[in-house]
């Protein structure tokens, strides 16, 4: 029996600021009332405008909107084990205490976030450039400088058996139990969402962690764990396994973190009507713009706040996960191996607008919202989001011996959930068209891919002492101990969705058009589809197209190694080494446009998804 006591303590600090950070505009470049802070000031405010700026990167004209921002937190961990070896069973029982400080800064539009639409200059001819010119603001974002300090607490049982039954079947048995806090705040400064009645907010107090954490904490994480291996013969092995995980930390960058709210973070979003602009930019930002709001939702001053907000009942995403297969040499060396792959997740976060217009009939349109008193987008967190992948993984193995080893390996997959990545634009966007059903949007994953082969090999360059060719004098040498190597990768193409950016189904919701008949793939970087098949809907309507039912371009890429080791004597050594990615120099086209609403631009392919050929020579000194 074997006790294995380990104490550990992380520091982890990241800091990010804008290029310009510290250094203000002078004159009349400086937009009067700008921030001056010395946490956050330098360079000039965010400012976008509409149809302008819309290549990669190039979304607005100043920096990145949630910089400055940090990051540094502190973990102190404790992990006790205790192994026995009885019999035919190897047991192992223990547990994970960890205690977690996270202070941060990441906030939006600390240094202003200026909007300026086609709305005010010329009519129906209004141009948002014209607009900008004349600083006829549209609209306009501004927080206030806040930190957070978090704190987690996390405690972690796991009990397993590794049983070796017979000479042919061993079995693994396992069990855990998880259990992590809600995010807390140290000095309980968070701030949630009732979504009862006409709404209202909750604020944390000192007392139980559903007090203070603002969500009910999820207790029944147990997770049992099962594996097999059976030995059908000395050539073949039939294997498989099933278990239960739970993702404990699961953070959406800020979109749900309930410190970020009021009192403490004023998040001020305001729009102007259809005649007049909120302000003049010349006169710049209003005065007392971040006064704080009176937090009766009767007064009104909450409907230019954003809110962040998360359902009380908040159980953990959790996964599970099965596997059944085989594995036979073939040949000696040579093994092939088949296995059916299957994985399930329940309670996946999801974020919607919970303040998008009621619907009537399909549409949105001139339809009141459900909280009048609250803001136009109140972000919320819910955890019922679902995803499903079933795949078969194919592979053949070389081994290593007499000079050379390959490996081939093919997946057959199809994944599919109603929530992707939240915090990056892959083939759909984060959030959905309509918050109160999820149907069309359970769809293939932004991730599926239905065809992966790869293929790999390494390989001894027949030259040199004891080779085939090239055994002494300059050409060993030269030639001599060399080793190439390559990796060719090969995918079908990834999934994506057809929006309508004319169709407004609510602040950040994303609307669709209708789908009236086949698709048509013309497959050209000019016209990768076409609009057939695709009809728009009036504003406001929740279209009935399907998320993700469109591929985008395959994608293959071949690298190559070529390196060589050299022995200086028996303590000194090195090895020279020449990568070259992407050989062939292929090009691998992204997604197409796909905006409904820009008939110029559908269907067109303005992006790469990887990069030219690289190539990179290095040396690495042994001794």
């Amino acid at each position: 029996m074997v006790n294995e006591l380990r104490v550990s303590w992380q520091q982890a600090t990241s800091d990010a600021r804008q290029q310009p950070f510290g250094q203000q505009p002078s004159g009349a470049a400086l937009v009067p009332g700008s921030i001056t802070d010395p946490l956050v000031a330098g360079g000039l405010p965010g400012i976008s405008l509409d149809t302008w700026f819309q290549g990669s990167g190039l979304g607005r004209l100043g920096s990145p909107d949630f910089l400055p921002k940090f990051q540094h937190t502190n973990q102190l961990e404790l992990m006790d084990s205790v192994s026995w070896l009885r019999g035919r069973h190897a047991l192992k029982l223990g547990g994970d205490f960890i205690m977690m400080k996270n202070q941060f800064m990441d906030v939006p539009a600390t240094r202003g976030a200026l909007n300026f639409r086609n709305r005010f200059t010329g009519g129906a001819a209004s141009n948002s450039l014209a607009d900008f010119l004349l600083g006829y603001v549209s609209d306009f974002q501004l927080s206030n400088v806040y930190n957070v300090d978090q704190r987690h607490q996390v405690m972690m049982f796991f009990a397993q058996d590794d049983w070796k039954v017979n000479s042919k079947l061993s079995l693994n048995l396992g069990l855990r139990y998880d259990f992590i806090t809600p995010a807390l705040e140290n000095s309980d400064r968070q701030t949630n969402f009732n979504p009862a009645g006409t709404g209202s907010l909750v604020f944390a107090k000192d007392g139980s962690l559903e007090d203070r954490g603002l969500v009910k904490p999820d207790r029944n994480n147990f997770a049992p764990r099962l594996g097999f291996v059976y030995k059908v013969n000395d050539r073949t092995l039939v294997r498989g396994g099933y278990g239960i995980f739970y993702n404990l930390f699961d953070r959406v960058g800020s979109e749900d973190q309930l410190s970020l709210n009021v009192p403490g973070l004023i998040n001020n979003t305001v729009t102007s009507t259809a005649t007049s602009p909120l302000f003049l930019l010349r006169n710049g930002f209003p005065a007392g713009f971040l006064n704080p709001p009176n937090l009766d939702p009767a007064a009104g001053d909450l409907k230019r706040i954003r809110l962040r907000a998360v359902a009380q009942d908040a159980p953990k995403t959790s996964l599970q996960q099965a596997s059944i297969g085989f594995q036979r040499e073939l040949l000696r060396n040579v093994v092939l191996s088949m296995d059916g792959v299957w994985t399930k997740g329940s309670n996946l976060a999801t974020l919607v607008n919970l303040n998008q217009p009621l619907p009537n009939a399909g549409s949105i349109a001139g339809q009141p919202v459900p909280y009048p008193n609250f803001g136009t987008f109140i972000e919320w967190r819910a955890d019922n989001g679902k995803s499903e992948y079933k795949g078969i993984d194919l592979g053949v193995e070389k081994r290593f011996s007499n000079g050379y080893g390959f490996g081939v390996a093919y997946t057959l997959g199809d994944s599919k959930d109603n929530s992707s990545e939240q915090l990056t634009t892959q083939g759909s966007n984060a959030f959905p068209e309509n918050a109160r059903d999820f149907t069309n949007w359970y769809g293939p994953s932004d991730y599926d891919v239905r065809h992966r082969l790869a293929l790999n090999f390494v390989l001894d360059l027949p030259f040199g002492n004891g080779k085939k060719y090239a055994q002494s004098g300059a050409g060993a040498a030269i030639l001599g101990g060399w080793t190439w190597s390559g990796i060719y990768a090969w995918r079908s193409g990834r999934p994506f969705t057809v929006n309508q950016s004319g169709n407004n189904v609510g602040t950040n919701m994303t609307g669709l058009p209708n789908v009236t008949g086949s698709f048509n793939y013309p497959k050209t970087v000019d016209q990768w589809f076409t609009a057939d098949g695709f009809q728009a809907v009036p504003s406001g309507t929740f279209g009935n197209e399907v998320r993700n039912q469109l591929r985008g371009p395959n994608w293959q890429s071949f690298d190559m190694s070529l390196a060589r080791t050299f022995h200086l004597n028996s303590r000194f050594g090195a090895t020279l080494r020449w990568d070259v990615f992407n050989l062939f120099n292929t090009t691998n086209l992204g997604l197409p446009n796909r905006n409904l609403s820009s008939p110029s631009t559908l269907g067109t392919i303005t992006s790469l998804a990887g990069d030219a050929r690289v190539m990179q020579l290095s040396a690495r000194f042994a001794f």
